[in-house]
């Protein structure tokens, strides 16, 4: 995305004005996309000026609009019409394209990417010889995390319990607390 806002349609002089989203390609080209609705779903996105964005139509619905309508004799009359109006979805690719410096300044990034740590030891281990396996798991959830992000949603940042040998904690015969040094394993929590 270069640029979004309001100006009038198409850039005409005596055009209502209408929000507008201004994107350039892959490859190179500039283009200025029109549109109602866009207003609201930039805002849904949060994406800004610099963000890899998808823009996509996702219908047209009738809805009612007065219009300035002009008679044969020159007169100007407003009249209330029925017109489609275009339902657009825009979607930050923030988490699909961010690289480890950009997604670190992002605390919402961080917190996805651990996630994805996450599930990358898993598969690691649940698939030690199958890369196909996990580059295809991974991909889906990675989508999958991405889908979440786009509608608001955060990510508390993964925590990784590991095995660490100590001390146990068991009761005597009277019941009281007493501690017993064994091979016993208990889980302590550290953040990814």
């Amino acid at each position: 995305m270069i640029d979004f806002g309001q100006a009038p349609y198409g850039n005409r002089n005596n055009a209502e004005t209408t929000a507008y989203v201004a994107i350039e390609l892959d490859n190179g080209q500039r283009h200025k996309v029109w549109g109602v609705g866009l207003e609201k779903a930039i805002a849904d996105s949060k994406a800004g000026p610099g963000d890899q964005i998808q823009l996509r139509r996702e219908g047209v619905e009738r809805v009612l609009k007065t219009i300035k309508v002009i008679d044969a004799a020159g007169g100007a009359r407003t009249e209330r019409r029925q017109v489609p109006r275009n339902r657009w979805r825009v979607t930050a690719e923030k988490f699909r394209v961010s690289d480890r410096p950009t997604a670190a300044r992002d605390p919402d990034l961080v917190a996805a990417r651990s996630q994805v740590a996450i599930i990358e030891k898993l598969l690691a281990r649940a698939f030690p010889k199958d890369e196909r396996a996990r580059e295809s798991i991974i991909t889906a959830a990675k989508e999958r995390i991405a889908q979440h992000l786009e509608k608001g949603h955060s990510f508390r940042r993964a925590t990784v319990m590991e095995p660490v040998r100590g001390e146990k904690l068991g009761r005597d015969k009277h019941g009281d607390y007493q501690t017993h040094k064994s091979e016993h394993v208990r889980l302590q929590e550290r953040e990814r």
